[in-house]
């Protein structure tokens, strides 16, 4: 009927360990593949209105959006561009490898899009009438027709019309070779063939004439650089003639054979890589030293060096060990207690040695670090003077050497510029042309977008998968606790059982009293199976205190207790139910009692604990909060609540306390101190997960034992996806109706 208290995980025996392939791995893997299949179903059918409402939106856009496009048609041509071959300029061989290929084909492309050949095709149209008025207009817009009235060629009119056109073409290499598609999108089959037809012929025209300007550019360049490159030789010829005569001796040296005196340099330069290596790691030590000048001797043993060394590790583990011996010592004894006298000496002796030892490290430090300087700077001005002796004797046979490289590349580039002159000379009256007309463009017959049933699909698709994604989303960052697992992941407890949902038009203010007014129903069953797990279970006690409390106000908390203590006294044991909220009690309110006295008067000695209990029945009775109180956590801290607990127990079996949300107030820690467990109520979809787990920690901090948890399904559909209470289904359902056509009892 309910989820009945478990027994939590099972451990593992130490040094065993699980088969994979046993079939009860097994079937736990295959439960949770299924739960895990389950939460995503839940998800999806919880917001599936959403869901459905994405995908209505999306697909709807996308259908209008396709329905209202207009028929689209293209044109394209066909045309093959060869890229330059290797060549040799100057003294420099220009590779044709895959990257010049593909910048030349990217140049070529950024021509066939420009704005000069747009307006060149516009002209050619209008001068020829190629197109009417109305089938330009649907390319180049209104902009285009005062052309039609004489205006120039430059005309701004033109240059936007141009830059209009532009944008239906397209041009995109096919396949990684060669050849290039040109193609043009409009409305009309025709100008879309005229125009991708007259791009291509203008695009090549202008090629051709852009071809033989370059040559002729550069023959006339050469013309002009070989007499110059023929007096920089003469020129490089006599100084070279000049050196060897006035530098005879030098000329003889060589680079491989030199017998200058460079032992000394090789052994000063690893003499001073040496002293880097060292100095690298005294210059960090250093200054990490000159940060913690002045500060602690906390802050100097922070150094991570210390740690090298020993003595400090004793030193520190020493510290740390009187440390805790001394807080240890504090919490039973006085301040001037000889054993809190003598611990704290040994620590001060401790830290003292310490920061001696410290201060007489970092003074080592530092001076290692000022001798490397010093030894550094000695084998660098030694190293320099030698460098200046070496660098003296052979510069000189440097520059004679340079001299002669510049003379021979001056020899190539002039040998080679002539026959590149000779080249040009017998090609340049030659029409070699490097891009050639594959295929011209052919009027299409049917519109090549939108396509209309393809891109409803699509819209229909993506709108249900965003959907899908959202809703997966805004669960991802609802931090509302879901399911009872992930209760029992913070809380580390079982569960005493869960209440379904209660209807508000059949239970409306008496679901405090569900057991006694709504004895058939479900939620009266759901309390009796978690006072069975709590006060009927074989190790249940015989007298006990429980503090029932929650998150967040709202969760339940008031109505389970009620319940609870109906049952039990009901079952023959004394029940003693006692309003702890002392901010907004509600316990009064919902069994209709009086409140004028009640547990603030008791604990403030106001009133006797006989004068504050109000019986319900033989076996029940409940202490109210009694009147309003600025500060209810100053009245129990000052108050002896643990004598009159006391006395409770001895009159009562079972006292039960409904204590103020713990999520808001410290008062539910106060109760629970003296109590014998506290039980927690869990609202589904409503109890934060983050306030739990704190809420959680600071009672496993102060060792306050939870004797279990009550999931209330108050604000989810947590019944809908149980199937045992679908057993008796038709006897709620039915129950229910009578139910409903009720009105709510009233006292």
């Amino acid at each position: 009927m309910i989820e009945q208290a478990g027994s939590g995980p099972q451990q593992t025996t130490s040094g065993s360990h699980p088969n994979p392939f046993s079939s009860s791995t097994l079937e736990n893997w295959v439960e949770s593949k299924d739960d895990n299949l389950q939460e995503y179903w839940y998800v999806i059918r919880k917001r599936w209105l959403f869901i459905l409402f994405i995908t209505l939106f999306v697909a709807a856009a996308g259908v209008f959006y396709t329905i209202s496009s207009p028929d689209i048609y293209e044109a394209t041509s066909l045309i093959s561009i060869t890229p330059p071959q290797s060549r040799l300029i100057g003294e420099i061989k220009v590779e044709a490898n895959h990257i010049i290929q593909k910048s030349y084909i990217n140049t070529q492309i950024t021509i066939l899009k420009s704005l000069s050949v747009a307006e060149k095709v516009i002209s050619y149209i209008i001068q020829q009438k190629l197109l009417t008025r109305e089938q330009l207009a649907l390319f180049c817009g209104d902009s285009v027709f005062p052309t039609f009235l004489g205006k120039e060629k430059n005309s701004p009119d033109l240059d936007t019309a141009g830059k209009i056109l532009l944008k239906s073409i397209t041009v995109q290499q096919r396949n990684n070779s060669d050849i290039l598609e040109v193609i043009c999108f409009g409305r009309d089959p025709i100008a879309c063939t005229v125009i991708t037809n007259l791009f291509v012929n203008v695009f090549m025209e202008n090629d051709r004439e852009r071809s033989k300007s370059s040559q002729t550019m550069v023959r006339n360049w050469l013309q002009t650089e070989l007499p110059q490159l023929k007096e920089e030789l003469k020129i490089h010829d006599e100084e070279i003639r000049k050196f060897q005569q006035d530098r005879s001796k030098l000329i003889y040296l060589s680079s491989e054979q030199s017998t200058l005196p460079t032992g000394n340099i090789e052994r000063l330069k690893q003499e001073l890589q040496e002293i880097k290596i060292h100095l690298l790691t005294a210059k960090i030590r250093y200054q990490k030293i000159q940060k913690v000048k002045g500060k602690s001797y906390y802050s100097i043993l922070a150094l991570d060096f210390f740690r090298e060394s020993t003595i400090f590790e004793y030193l520190r583990q020493q510290e740390l060990i009187l440390e805790n011996q001394l807080n240890e010592a504090r919490l039973r004894y006085k301040p001037k207690h000889p054993k809190i006298v003598g611990l704290s000496q040994a620590l001060a002796d401790i830290k003292d040695r310490l920061k001696r030892e410290a201060q007489a490290f970092l003074m080592r430090q530092q001076q290692i670090y000022r001798d490397l300087l010093e030894k550094g700077k000695l084998v660098q001005e030694m190293l320099k003077g030698e460098e200046e002796i070496y660098a003296q004797q052979k510069g000189d046979y440097l520059k004679y050497k340079e001299s002669i490289r510049q003379r021979e590349l001056l020899e190539r580039r002039y040998w080679s510029f002539a026959e590149e002159l000779d080249t040009l000379n017998s090609t340049i009256k030659l029409d070699d042309h490097n891009i050639q007309l594959i295929d011209e463009a052919k009027s299409p017959k049917f519109p090549s977008r939108p396509k209309r049933l393809q891109n409803s699909i699509f819209s229909i698709a993506f709108g249900l998968l965003l959907g899908i994604a959202l809703a997966f989303l805004f669960e991802h960052f609802d931090q509302r606790v879901k399911s009872i697992e992930e209760i029992q992941g913070i809380v580390q407890s079982h569960a005493l059982g869960f209440i379904p949902f209660a209807p508000p038009k059949v239970f409306g203010d008496s679901l405090a009293k569900a057991v006694v007014e709504h004895d058939r129903s479900h939620i009266a069953e759901a309390f009796r199976g978690i006072a069975t797990s709590l006060f009927f279970g074989e190790d249940h006690p015989q007298k006990a205190t429980f503090v029932v409390s929650s998150a967040i106000a709202g969760e339940g908390k008031t109505n389970t207790i009620c319940n609870l203590a109906l049952i039990v006294s009901r079952a023959g044991y004394r029940v003693l139910l006692v309003d702890g909220d002392l901010y907004k009690p509600q316990v009064h309110k919902r069994l209709q009692v009086s409140n004028d006295k009640g547990l603030r008067e008791l604990l403030e000695k106001e009133a006797t604990l006989a004068e504050v209990v109000q019986p319900i029945s033989e076996k029940l009775s409940i202490i109210s909060a009694g009147k309003p109180i600025d500060d209810p956590y100053d009245c129990i801290v000052n108050s002896s609540f643990d004598e009159i607990l006391k006395e409770m127990r001895e009159e009562y079996d079972y006292v039960l306390i409904d204590s103020s949300p713990m999520g808001m107030t410290s008062d539910p820690l106060l109760y629970a101190r003296e109590s014998d467990g506290m039980i927690f109520v869990v609202s589904m979809q409503k109890s934060n997960k983050k306030m739990l787990q704190q809420m959680f920690q600071r009672l496993r901090n102060l060792r306050i034992p939870i004797r279990g948890f009550i999931l209330n399904d108050k604000q989810g559909d947590y019944i809908a996806e149980q199937t045992y209470y679908s057993y008796y289904g038709y006897s709620y359902k039915s129950y229910y109706q009578q139910e409903g056509k009720r009105k709510p009892k009233s006292k």
